[in-house]
């Protein structure tokens, strides 16, 4: 900044100090004190560029700006800088100097400056060629004519200046421009070859190019075998060999030999052909010859048929045995790949036919052996088979068809026999069920699993023994009719003088019965319920606190359809204490984890189950009873023992409580008992 501006901005300063309060309306508008230019200082190399910004202050006045660069008077460098502040050096080597970047505030004289240095910049020395390359590698040229060759030189840094040449002490006749265009003399002879040559001035780094002197450009091309007449080339065996002839008899002879499919065989450079190891037996390939300086003209073609000899034929992995109208997939490996493809046959011819490969044994062939053989090429591979009787499928006879529901806990016999019937006593069958579904006994009766409710899908497979492929299947659902209803709890204990609620449930019996078409009868309270007891349809048992000790009385439930049936809960009032016992059981099954039922599941094959009383009174005593059965006296019961003699359904289990004042409570509840089947 001159001495004249700093001077100008001091007075400018000590005015505004003196001056109080703000700018009324009448004030000139805030001007530009300063100007920074960022960055302050910079080297900038030829080829580079380099951005600038610039601030103008007070920060309240207008930020634009024109940028401007000092006299800069260097030769071959041209400096220029953008609207925005980018600043462009461009130039060749040369010696180092600097400049100053000028952004001024729009307007006004207020600027401000950035110093930029260019380094030294020092010419490197000429890049030498490696390599020429000429343009067109090959020509056909006929006397008198001319052509234009093009050099190019490698690297691209480098010099392109060449000098052109014919090799040969003796050119001939032909010429060669300093610029490349080559001319062969009117009497140049037909067939003669000139060698073109560029290299790189002031080195021996040269490229070549090969002219042919061809009077007539080629109109045709015929080929032939030799001998001729050959149709067929041999895999493996003597190459085919082929001429060919360019017309007209004055046109360049060379020819380019082409094989389609393309890959399918190669040649040599005297036209023997030989087909390629991949291609199949009775492939078949097309041949025809391009002259080399005339790719648009065709010969004519000649198509040789392969023909592929084999050497091994195997059959792979054959059965030992097959049956009586059974059908089977033979395979054999024949060596080489793509020799002929087998042929199969069977002996004696009336044992079965064949399709392609597959075989189907006659139903009247004789047992015993029989010969399959595979046959490529004239080689062949045989191996014996074994021809039994055998079934054909399986038949369930009983049920009848139309059955479609096994009825739970009523046994359903089932009989069936292998097919075809002639043979079905040598094959016996046995039946099976779908997991978990139930169990056969030995008299082919099918239980089903008490644990699976209503509609549950079972599958019934009967299988012949040893072949367990032939088989037929028959799917049913269970049956579960209802036979009754259930409330839990059978029992509820209420403490008097506390008012309670419990929400009573109600469901089907047996466990998993068929709900469709039932029809619900009311919740009812018996008519000896002392006041303050009530109870909605959804179950919601509700006592008050005024409803006296040792109150008892029923709450009834029933179906009205498919059969008319009911349940009773018994409900008592007692002494505070006396009413939190209950049953706790050990060793169950969950019954979140799949199994779904209303009352606790024991699986068959569970040791140590047992049942106990939990959170007796003190002196209270416990008899158990399964069933009507008195089985002892004890807090708990191992039932893992009555659970076999039930074998599998309901169970039931009754608690009788004796408290030291000699009143009795008493709790049941029902267990439900099923194998586990794998």
């Amino acid at each position: 900044m001159s001495f004249r501006k700093l001077l100008f901005a001091v007075a400018a300063l000590a005015v505004a100090i003196a001056l109080t309060g703000c700018p009324g309306p009448g004030d000139p508008a805030p001007r530009a004190d300063e100007v920074r230019v960022t960055p302050a200082t910079a080297t900038v190399e030829r080829g580079q560029t380099q951005q600038f910004d610039a601030e103008v202050l007070p920060a309240n006045v207008s930020q634009a700006v024109s940028w401007s660069i000092s006299d800069v008077s260097v030769d071959g460098v041209t400096v220029t800088i953008s609207p925005d502040g980018l600043l462009s050096v461009v130039g060749g080597p040369g010696g180092a100097f600097s400049f100053d970047v000028v952004a001024t505030a729009t307007g006004t004289d207020v600027s401000g400056t950035a110093r930029v240095n260019v380094p030294l910049m020092v010419a490197l020395p000429d890049t030498p060629p490696r390599s020429v390359n000429v343009s067109p590698g090959t020509a056909a040229i006929r006397p008198g004519e001319s052509r234009q060759f093009e050099a190019t030189v490698l690297p691209t840094a480098a010099s392109d200046d060449v000098e052109w040449s014919i090799d040969g002490d003796e050119p001939r006749g032909a010429t060669i421009s300093a610029a490349g265009l080559f001319t062969l003399p009117a009497t140049a002879t037909i067939g003669d070859r000139f060698t073109v040559r560029a290299t790189a001035t002031g080195t021996t780094i040269a490229g070549t190019a090969t002219v042919t002197v061809s009077a007539f450009p080629p109109e045709d091309v015929i080929i032939a075998t030799v001998p001729p007449g050959v149709t067929t080339v041999t895999r493996g065996g003597e190459p085919v060999q082929f001429s060919a002839t360019v017309l007209p008899a004055t046109a360049a002879q060379a020819v380019r030999w082409v094989v389609s499919p393309s890959g399918a065989g190669t040649f040599s450079a005297a036209g023997a052909f030989t087909i390629a190891p991949t291609v199949a037996h009775d492939a078949e390939v097309t041949i025809t010859a391009v002259p080399t300086i005339a790719s648009s003209v065709v010969s004519n073609p000649i198509t040789l048929s392969v023909i592929v000899n084999t050497t091994a034929v195997t059959i792979t992995s054959p059965p030992t045995e097959l049956a009586r109208g059974a059908e089977h997939t033979f395979a054999a490996t024949v060596t080489p790949a793509g020799a002929p493809p087998v042929v199969w046959s069977v002996t004696p011819a009336a044992a079965g036919t064949f399709e392609g490969n597959v075989f189907t044994v006659s139903d009247t062939v004789a047992l015993g052996e029989i010969t399959i053989t595979a046959t490529s090429g004239g080689v062949s591979d045989s191996v014996e088979v074994e021809v039994y009787n055998a079934p054909t499928g399986v038949e369930i006879t009983t049920p009848a068809a139309n059955v479609l529901q096994i009825t739970r806990g009523v046994p359903m016999q089932f009989v069936g026999n292998s097919l075809p019937v002639a043979y079905a006593a040598d094959w016996p069958i046995v039946f099976s069920a779908s997991a978990n579904a139930g169990t056969f006994d030995d008299q082919n009766r099918f239980t089903v699993n008490p644990a699976l409710p209503h509609g549950d899908p079972i599958t019934i497979t009967a299988s012949v023994v040893g072949r367990p492929t032939v088989n037929a299947t028959r799917e049913f659902t269970v049956n579960v009719p209802v036979t009754g209803v259930r409330i839990s709890p059978e029992q509820v204990n209420f403490t008097q003088g506390v008012a309670g609620e419990i929400r009573l449930t109600r469901s089907l019996y047996p466990t998993g019965a068929n709900s469709a078409g039932v029809a619900w009868g009311p919740w009812v309270l018996a008519a000896n319920a002392p006041p303050g007891v009530t109870i909605n349809q959804n179950g919601d048992l509700t006592v008050t606190a005024a409803v006296p000790l040792d109150a008892t009385f029923n709450v009834t439930t029933s179906i009205t359809a498919p059969i008319q049936a009911s349940h009773t809960a018994t409900v008592r009032v007692v002494e505070p204490g006396q009413a939190s016992f209950r049953l706790e059981f050990v060793g169950f099954a969950d019954a979140a984890a799949g199994v779904g039922f209303m009352y606790p599941v024991f699986v068959i094959g569970t040791p140590g189950a047992f049942i106990e009383a939990d959170n007796l009174p003190p002196g209270a005593t416990v008899r158990w009873y399964v069933g009507t059965r008195d089985v002892g006296v004890g807090p708990s019961l191992e039932i893992t023992t009555y659970v076999y003699e039930n074998r599998f359904g309901d169970l039931d289990l009754t608690m009788v409580v004796t408290l030291q004042d000699g009143r009795r409570y008493s709790q049941r509840v029902t267990i439900t008992v099923y194998l586990n089947y794998p």
